[in-house]
């Protein structure tokens, strides 16, 4: 595809799916996007941002989302943009090895009945099931090539200041059911 029609093309999108009147410079900066590397965003203004996805550019109303803890309870509930996420005790005969990755059992013999649902943050880390050495959650997703433009917003569930779930993803390999674990919880999201 010519330049030329990359350049109208933009143009047709943010004046008939943003109501904008577009400069040549905001035009040229989401054009040059194509070049860029993945993960690059830029602000085409305050209320449109375009953002370089790995085979593609999304261009897309801004979300002003609040980054909150949620505390939760064994046994509670909690509404996130991911779905619905649980807590729930269960027996260990039923606690199942599964690969639905929004589906995990956990060892809770050294967890307290109170955990925190939050984004992950710049530093956070984890031993993810299954590796060795802790990894920090922005390698870790990247690796498993999470969807770019949500990277920031992905939640992580915590006990005690530790990470058990990234949430949708992987557990942390300290929370893995063991032959000697007693208490067992199921942690959910849909």
């Amino acid at each position: 595809m010519g330049l030329e029609v990359f350049e109208e093309i933009v143009k047709r999108i943010l004046i008939k799916s943003f109501n904008l009147k577009p400069s040549f410079s905001e035009i040229s900066s989401i054009v040059k996007l194509a070049g860029a590397q993945t993960g690059r965003k830029i602000f085409v203004n305050n209320f449109v941002e375009a953002f370089r996805e790995r085979d593609s550019i999304i261009i897309f109303k801004v979300k002003i989302k609040k980054s909150k803890k949620i505390k939760l309870r064994i046994g509670e509930t909690a509404e996130t943009w991911l779905g619905t996420v649980g807590i729930e005790r269960w027996e260990k005969k039923e606690a199942a090895i599964n690969t639905d990755k929004n589906i995990e059992f956990i060892d809770a013999d050294n967890a307290s009945e109170e955990f925190i649902l939050r984004p992950w943050e710049n530093g956070d880390s984890f031993t993810p099931l299954g590796m060795k050495g802790k990894k920090k959650i922005s390698d870790f997703l990247t690796d498993v090539q999470a969807d770019s433009i949500n990277k920031k917003e992905y939640l992580v569930l915590t006990n005690n200041n530790r990470i058990v779930w990234l949430v949708g993803f992987r557990i942390a390999n300290e929370f893995r059911v063991k032959i000697s674990t007693r208490k067992v919880l199921k942690l959910w999201v849909n």
